[in-house]
């Protein structure tokens, strides 16, 4: 079977990783990718894994009037079974035209959960109220990356009975609780060691964060945060005007990107989320893997990815993470089984439901699914 995927780019994000191993770990399938953008960091990593990609390199008015006819040439050289659009650009554009081009079994990818206005592009709430009306009549399936997400959808108006559920899934060969561990002396020196794992986005709320741990850290606690990823570095002037406002230069490492993340994980007592929106938070779902008990606000689907493995708390309510931080410390110090069996039931957790493997198995389904109908009808035409 063949199948065209198209998406907006292929940098880092959510939709690109799982995208990334979707077609990576199913090799049974021939998978081909287009890119409405230029190349970004999968680009490379997908041909690398022998998977044919194209750019239609959008960048102006001109290059969208010729990204039809590219796409049109590529439908039709490659002639796939199926094309699974990626995101709501792609959703739209990709999904119209692959319509016309004559393409018998669509899926549509969502990848958020999130439409409201200051927290969302205009431009992106208005094409996904277009997307919603196209709901009905361009894709056969709707895939949905959290429960959170199609709840959101349909609530202006998505098609329901074409709607799947397909949580993202995790590799467990490298998630786990086993591996090496991130050595730097300010984690080893650390009696309690709280992780961050993001980006400095409104969305991510770091004020209730900074609020809850400068209460923690006022209770005489000993702890450090440490802070990951490419916006948690020493010449982030905003951030550290903002660290030092709630009076933590003492109590906060910024460690900056991390490659190998899992070994950060493992290095770790507890990992805290303070979002005010989600959809279906990866660094929860790794961090569980790997053995780590995570704090998290009350939003997209983080409270089913963690159930009874760690704390739930409303956003926006630093007295409640700062509790929580107080209970997790707790049980650290005066019970080491509880904590151990904690940190156990996080990474199994994980492995029964969010496992790569699971998500692979579903989207094999659905493609086998859209397939056989495709092939049966275009065989009686």
């Amino acid at each position: 079977m063949k199948i065209l995927h198209i998406i907006n780019g292929l940098n880092d994000g959510g939709a690109e990783a799982i995208l990334y191993q979707v077609t990576t770990g199913t090799p049974a399938i021939q998978h081909i990718v287009v890119s409405l953008l230029p190349d970004g960091k999968y680009a490379k990593l997908l041909a690398t894994n022998g998977i044919k990609v194209y750019t239609l390199n959008i960048n102006g008015l001109i290059s969208l009037l010729r990204a039809p006819i590219k796409l049109r040439k590529i439908i039709l050289e490659s002639n796939p079974v199926i094309v699974q659009t990626w995101m709501y650009h792609s959703d739209v554009f990709g999904g119209i035209l692959s319509r016309i081009f004559g393409v018998k079994k669509i899926i549509w990818s969502i990848h958020n959960s999130t439409l409201k206005f200051k927290q969302v592009k205009m431009s992106t709430i208005l094409i996904s109220r277009i997307a919603a009306i196209l709901s009905y009549i361009v894709p056969d399936r709707i895939v949905y990356c959290a429960q959170s997400a199609r709840n959101e959808q349909e609530k202006i108006g998505y098609c329901k009975s074409r709607a799947n559920v397909v949580t993202n899934g995790y590799d467990l060969s490298r998630y786990n609780p086993h591996g090496p561990k991130l050595n730097i002396p300010s984690l080893l020196n650390c009696d309690f060691k709280i992780g961050y794992v993001g980006r400095d986005h409104p969305h991510k709320d770091l004020q209730t964060l900074f609020r809850g741990f400068k209460k923690f850290c006022d209770a005489d606690h000993s702890a450090t945060l440490f802070m990951c990823g490419f916006d948690f570095v020493n010449t982030n002037l905003k951030l550290i005007e903002m660290i030092h406002m709630h009076g933590l230069q003492d109590h906060v490492v910024l460690l900056g990107p991390q490659l190998e993340i899992e070994n950060f994980y493992r290095a770790i007592d507890v990992l805290v989320l303070s979002s005010a929106s989600e959809a279906f938070p990866n660094v929860l779902n790794e961090a569980m893997a790997c053995g780590v008990p995570c704090i998290s606000t009350n939003v997209g689907d983080c409270r089913d990815i963690i159930g009874s493995t760690g704390w739930i708390i409303q956003p926006k309510d630093c007295d409640a993470m700062c509790k929580s931080l107080d209970l997790a410390l707790l049980e650290k110090i005066d019970n080491g089984v509880d904590w151990e069996l904690r940190r156990q039931f996080c990474s199994k957790r994980i492995t029964d439901h969010n496992s790569k493997s699971i998500m692979l198995s579903k989207y094999l389904d659905i493609w086998h699914g859209l397939g056989t109908a495709a092939q049966i009808k275009k065989s009686v035409q």
